[in-house]
């Protein structure tokens, strides 16, 4: 029993001694600790000067810590060690940082932006986007804009006040006469048969498509308020001789007087076709048909003297200067733009040359008469005769030379009505008008020898010899 409290007390200096180290390990530990929180903490304050104060709490609560610590077991205290004290109290600090940055942003003068919520808008209309276009495209044409603009202008006022400008503003009337129109059912015959329809004369007008004739009837009816007497329709085509026969002996039979033959049908630009009688179409139809026509009608004139008989021919006979007899009606060789039209119409002045020397004595006048550039419809086959490829080049330029110096078939009739009624030219011994007053034909149109030999030619061609 004596050696019992020995050994305890051994055990309890073994315990002291053991407690004792573990204080020194623990405090050991706890310095190693503490430096590296200072390194940290001397490292955050260099580079956030404004939480002096907020790392001072730090320390003291560190310091508290690790004095408990020192007297307390390892999980004394509150029951958490250092690393996790630190990892919750890096969660308060980055909550608190977080809380002062917001109440430094309040305490700043703060700038409002508005946003105005705009209604979307709609997309352009293909109106507005061809505006805009043209919008752009004025801007930077601006100059050849205007140029264009003033150039059309002028134009058109050139074309409205002269060459459309009225010639014969004469009234005289036509009561009594009667007047056959070739080609009356359009163009510049139609306008001349409504002009002498109301000056009170009786239209006669000879055409070969009855169907575009019965309807120019209805229309010169419609238009001058004529009675049905007043106007008629007969069936007369150019290209066939027969028909031609045809059409003088109805006439003849049937019509007591002719005052006025006016020989107004033609062609210009059809394919080069031979007719059934075996001449060229443009030949026959502008030419010979009206030859014919005219040696048959021409006792029906005699006996209504006086009486007129007009050609309408145009500028274009001034370009031919010679003619091949050897190929006179039919001319397929002739390679010229405006192909055998020129040539027709050259024919046809030299034919109303001879004519008036003859006719002058009996009481029957003869002209021929220009008139002039007309826009009508004896132009439309052109993209035919001449070839897609030169259709193209030529047509847009026509086109435009056209709608500034071409006249309305209404100013191309005036010179026509006013050989037709005029009561000065009674025995005149003019031969070619144009724009109402007497022109110069070519010298080539007025030879006396090549109209004796063509008038020979053509009498021959048509059957009259």
């Amino acid at each position: 029993m004596a050696d019992q409290p020995v050994q305890i007390n051994n055990i309890n200096t073994g315990l002291a001694s053991t407690n004792n180290g573990a204080i020194q390990s623990s405090n050991n530990n706890n310095g190693n600790s503490m430096n590296k929180i200072n390194n940290k903490n001397k490292k955050k304050n260099s580079f956030k000067v404004l939480n002096k104060q907020r790392f001072s709490t730090h320390y003291e609560r560190t310091n508290q810590y690790n004095n408990n610590r020192a007297a307390t077991s390892r999980f004394g205290y509150d029951g958490e060690n250092l690393d996790d004290y630190h990892r919750r109290y890096g969660q308060e600090l980055y909550w608190r940082n977080k809380s002062i940055k917001k109440v430094e942003q309040m305490s700043a003068p703060v700038t409002t932006v508005t946003t105005v919520a705009t209604p979307a808008t709609a997309p352009f209309t293909p109106e507005e986007d061809l505006f805009s276009i043209a919008h752009q495209l004025f801007d930077q044409y601006r100059i050849a804009i205007f140029v264009l603009t003033g150039t059309v202008i002028t134009a058109w006022l050139y074309n409205k006040l002269w060459v459309n400008r009225k010639f014969y503003p004469s009234m005289q009337l036509m009561q009594g006469k009667t007047v056959v129109i070739t080609g009356g059912n359009t163009g510049i015959g139609y306008e001349t048969a409504k002009d002498l329809l109301r000056r009170g004369a009786r239209v006669i007008i000879a055409c070969r498509n009855m169907d575009k004739g019965r309807q120019a009837i209805r229309q010169l009816r419609w238009e001058t308020e004529c009675k049905e007497k007043s106007i008629r329709l007969m069936e007369c085509d150019l290209c066939s001789f027969e028909s031609i026969h045809n059409f003088a002996k109805l006439y003849d039979n049937e019509e007591e007087r002719l005052d006025v033959l006016i020989c107004n049908a033609g062609l210009a630009w059809p394919q080069y076709v031979v007719t059934k009688d075996g001449f060229n179409s443009i030949i026959q139809a502008n030419y010979l048909g009206h030859f014919l026509l005219t040696n048959l009608l021409l006792d029906k004139l005699k006996k209504s003297r006086p009486s007129r008989i007009i050609n309408v021919s145009s500028g274009a006979h001034k370009r031919v200067q010679s003619i091949d007899w050897f190929d006179v009606f039919t001319q397929f060789k002739n390679f010229h733009l405006l192909g055998v039209y020129a040539s027709s119409k050259a024919f046809q002045i030299l034919s109303t040359y001879k004519l008036k020397q003859d006719l002058l004595a009996e009481g029957v006048d003869v002209f021929s008469v220009n008139p002039g550039w007309v826009r009508t419809s004896i132009q439309s086959p052109m993209r035919e005769a001449i070839g897609i490829y030169r259709f193209i080049i030529i047509y847009p330029i026509l086109r435009l030379l056209k709608a500034t110096f071409a006249k309305t078939p209404k100013a191309g009739a005036r010179t026509i009505i006013y050989c037709a009624v005029e009561p000065s030219l009674e025995h005149s011994s003019d031969l070619y008008f144009k724009n109402c007053a007497p022109a110069r034909t070519s010298s080539f149109c007025a030879d006396n020898k090549t109209a004796d030999h063509l008038w020979e030619l053509s009498a021959k061609a048509v059957g009259l010899k």
